[in-house]
């Protein structure tokens, strides 16, 4: 088990590890062009099955293997969604999990990857993504090792402790960041009323330089 909670299984025969998928962004408001503006990965989102079908048949057909099926994990996307549900988020915001296992072969070695895919926002911006558990093995061992694998995820559970270490955690920052957030607003509001007060007084001694000349003017003339 690594510290991120990845975890991977290593014995003659059979590999099972965690491997990296990809994340982007979506969106059409203000928020999401400050995404693009930024240099933020933006595309709307894919289904579990054309992110097989688009991204993954091409880097395993590079590595030798070919597509054999692929099917939904139902039970596995319930599992992924009991941890989503557990995730501290601010205002009203969606969270959906979907999995599904592609299988695949090069010779007598078979290969199950089975997607964990989230998407987590709301209406103006939807940050989605995706990563994969696979499983490593020979033909005759390929059913049994992809059903345990299957269940195994299934059965996942999450501690209700860490969710709420997570949450505490999550709101400090929050509070953290709006308390920056304000401080800086009365700097800049404290900057924008000395900015004022500067012009104010500027823009009086002008006025007043000008009616002295103006009423000196008058004097003589009244003088004359």
């Amino acid at each position: 088990t690594n510290p991120n909670g990845a975890w991977r299984a290593d014995e003659p025969g059979l590999k099972v590890h965690d491997v990296a998928g990809g994340s982007s962004a979506y969106g059409r408001g203000q928020l999401a062009q400050l995404y693009q503006q930024a240099g933020m990965n933006m595309r709307a989102p894919m289904a579990p099955e054309q992110v097989v079908l688009q991204l993954t048949v091409p880097k395993m057909r590079q590595a030798g293997y070919e597509l054999i099926g692929q099917n939904e994990a139902p039970a596995v996307a319930q599992a992924d969604q009991r941890g989503l549900d557990g995730l501290y988020a601010v205002g009203q915001t969606s969270k959906t999990c979907r999995s599904n296992i592609s299988e695949w072969r090069k010779g007598d070695e078979r290969v199950a990857l089975v997607m964990h895919w989230s998407a987590m926002g709301d209406q103006e911006l939807m940050n989605w993504s995706y990563y994969f558990t696979q499983l490593e093995t020979t033909a005759a061992r390929f059913d049994t090792e992809k059903q345990a694998l299957l269940t195994s995820l299934a059965s996942l559970r999450f501690n209700p402790a860490y969710f709420a270490a997570y949450a505490q955690s999550e709101q400090q920052k929050a509070n953290g960041s709006w308390a920056a957030h304000n401080q800086r607003m009365q700097g800049n509001q404290a900057a924008f009323d000395a900015q004022q007060r500067t012009h104010r007084e500027t823009w009086d001694a002008v006025n007043n330089a000008s009616m002295g000349g103006y009423n000196n003017t008058m004097n003589s003339m009244d003088h004359q």
